[in-house]
């Protein structure tokens, strides 16, 4: 996948095979007419949570149908467990961050709900997309295959590997 996220600037969905294999034909026609209904969007505010939101803005605003309909914004503060260490941003920082792109959001006829959630990002979002009526998980990286991903795992490869829901990969070669 890495190489071809790095060649395409199309958006990749990344499904696990098992979760194909466990639906009958008339299933996956209906779960692939509603796949991309309703999407989570992890947001920590780097450049690559930014720029999905913006692909997630542009994809509603150019959509013929009505696909997709709503999203959820979900920014997970890590919890260092150290009471001595100070979070980087307050989650009624975070809160107000989502409420704007909240509102950029709605008005391409979005849907949007945000949360704000504590403790390790990866199981928190997957937390999320399971108490959500989510279809989707949506993320961007400009990190999956390229050295500094050997050294330390971006969230999205991440997520990538430990989540059983549709992952929306948007390649992010700025990120």
């Amino acid at each position: 996948m890495a190489n071809l996220s790095r060649r395409t600037p199309i958006p990749l969905l990344v499904l696990r095979p098992q979760l194909i294999y466990a639906y009958t034909s008339e299933e996956l026609i209906l779960r692939c007419q509603h796949l991309f209904r309703s999407l989570l969007l992890p947001y920590n505010g780097t450049q690559a949570a930014d720029y999905l939101v913006q692909e997630v803005k542009q994809l509603a605003q150019q959509q013929s149908g009505r696909y997709l309909q709503q999203c959820k914004l979900c920014w997970v503060l890590e919890d260092s467990g150290r009471r001595e260490i100070p979070k980087k941003i307050l989650p009624q920082q975070a809160e107000q961050t989502l409420s704007q792109i909240k509102a950029d959001l709605e008005v391409e006829n979005l849907q949007v709900e945000i949360e704000v959630r504590e403790g390790h990002s990866v199981t928190e979002v997957l937390e999320a997309a399971a108490m959500g009526d989510l279809s989707a998980i949506a993320v961007s990286s400009g990190a999956i295959g390229k050295l500094q991903e050997w050294l330390v795992s971006s969230f999205a490869a991440e997520l990538l590997r430990f989540s059983w829901y549709p992952i929306l990969f948007f390649p992010n070669e700025r990120g």
